[in-house]
């Protein structure tokens, strides 16, 4: 099965540059465990018995990729030279069961600015997401002021 027909025309198309990174999960919990075994700006690509093996339960099956129903690309983890640790989907033109770093269409380009997209107030976290995080907190909007209000009138 083939990731979708958009991912393939913009490859074809377009330059494209799109990585879906993860916040927690077992992928993430065993990026955790493992990175001290890591070196510096490494990647380690998740094959379907690594991820089977190691992340999964389950036997993996030779003839079904890991996410070929459900992701557009293989799986990473990628250890920045600042010691962070990201897991990412990157697109490639079909979700193979055992991917080399050559079918990561733009990889080096995608690392080097997930590198320098980061930011320090959370761990492992993106310039952008800590930017749309802010703008969606109660706590930074007057919605908190009214939320207190709210308690206090709640409270006589």
């Amino acid at each position: 099965m083939t990731v979708p027909n958009l991912v393939n025309y913009l490859f074809s198309k377009h330059a494209l540059f799109l990585a879906g990174l993860e916040k927690s999960g077992p992928f993430v919990e065993h990026a955790d465990e493992i990175s001290g075994r890591l070196g510096p700006n490494s990647a380690l690509l998740l094959d379907n018995d690594y991820i089977y093996k190691y992340i999964l339960a389950g036997k993996a099956d030779p003839a079904s990729p890991y996410g070929r129903t459900t992701y557009y690309g293989n799986k990473l983890i990628f250890k920045t030279t600042e010691e962070q640790i990201y897991v990412m989907t990157l697109p490639t033109k079909d979700v193979l069961l055992f991917p080399k770093r050559e079918d990561f269409i733009n990889l080096d380009v995608i690392l080097f600015n997930i590198r320098k997209l980061r930011c320090d107030m959370y761990d492992c976290s993106l310039i952008p997401v800590t930017l749309a995080n802010k703008l969606v907190s109660l706590a930074n909007h007057p919605s908190s002021v009214l939320l207190e209000k709210f308690a206090k009138k709640g409270l006589k």
